[in-house]
């Protein structure tokens, strides 16, 4: 909201930090809203973050020395970039071409909020966090955890203050010197390497290997295992169906028409005195019938 907040109220002409500086004057609400939202990240006391880093300090510090010195090491640099933010935006002198204004309210009132809690939210669970590190935690853990995590805040926002606002030493001289930390925080300390080139290769050559062994070999086996089974059954109903009955059964009707033809084909003779006779035979038969039906 506070980041929101400043390049409203610069009329979004920049969104860069080091062309800025002086907002103090022109957005004081904006500034007591980000200058709290940037303590709090840093994690010094009493504002909210503090407890909650606190909190995580001391969970993992008996248990894992490693892990808890890069979470100071992550504190101390988030002290430092975001109050470094802070110091540069809203201190020292900066030069605008149209003058920057105080956000409105339906902009500045849920700032102040998130401020009031902020700077207040960490004591609502202190009572409760206090009850379950009583039984748990000595004093003196208690009190070097609190000590290393109010330190790691306080050298991050000294260094950004001896830089951004005092001058002391121009930032630009330790690049050099700080060079390999640089790029090591600008990689993200490798975990984009880690991800794209070790697990997610490992990912997909693990789903390769997975396609290879369940999908060509037993999905496509069952499949083409059923396909030949399918095919003999097939085959077998062919042979049953269509040769040993379909095929006997059209045989015997060529075989009965054949016959039964033969035997009509007596009736056909070639010879004419026959089908005269034949003619002459059905002519006196017809007539016999029509007279029969005369005398009825």
């Amino acid at each position: 909201l506070g980041a929101g907040a400043v390049i409203t109220g610069l009329h979004h002409h920049t969104q860069n930090i080091f062309e800025m500086g002086g907002l103090k004057k022109y957005m004081p609400i904006t500034f007591i809203a980000f200058m709290t939202g940037a303590f709090a990240l840093s994690g010094f006391p009493p504002f909210a973050g503090y407890f909650s880093k606190d909190a995580i300090v001391s969970s993992i510090m008996d248990k894992n020395t490693l892990v808890a010195t890069l979470i100071l090491i992550t504190s101390l640099l988030t002290a430092y970039y975001i109050t470094r933010e802070a110091f540069v935006v809203f201190l020292g002198e900066g030069h605008y071409h149209e003058e920057p204004h105080e956000v409105e309210p339906v902009m500045s009132f849920p700032m102040l909020i998130l401020s009031f809690l902020s700077l207040t939210g960490g004591f609502l669970l202190w009572s409760y966090f206090s009850y379950l590190n009583s039984d748990i935690e000595s004093p003196m853990s208690f009190v070097l955890h609190s000590f290393y995590g109010i330190l790691v805040a306080v050298i991050g926002i000294s260094a950004s203050y001896a830089l951004y606002v005092k001058k002391l030493i121009d930032p630009n001289t330790l690049y050099e010197l700080f060079k390999p930390i640089h790029k090591l925080m600008k990689s993200q300390f490798y975990t984009e390497y880690l991800y794209h080139n070790i697990i997610s290769k490992g990912y997909l050559a693990v789903s390769k290997l997975i396609y290879k062994i369940v999908d060509r070999i037993m999905i496509d086996g069952f499949v083409n295992g059923l396909a030949k089974i399918f095919m003999v059954l097939v085959r077998f109903v062919w042979e049953f169906m269509d040769i040993r009955f379909i095929d006997i059964i059209i045989h015997k009707l060529v075989i009965w028409t054949f016959s039964f033809s033969r035997k009509l084909k007596v009736i056909q003779s070639g010879y004419l005195n026959q089908y005269i006779f034949v003619i002459l035979l059905g002519i006196v038969i017809i007539l016999g019938l029509i007279v029969k039906g005369m005398r009825l």
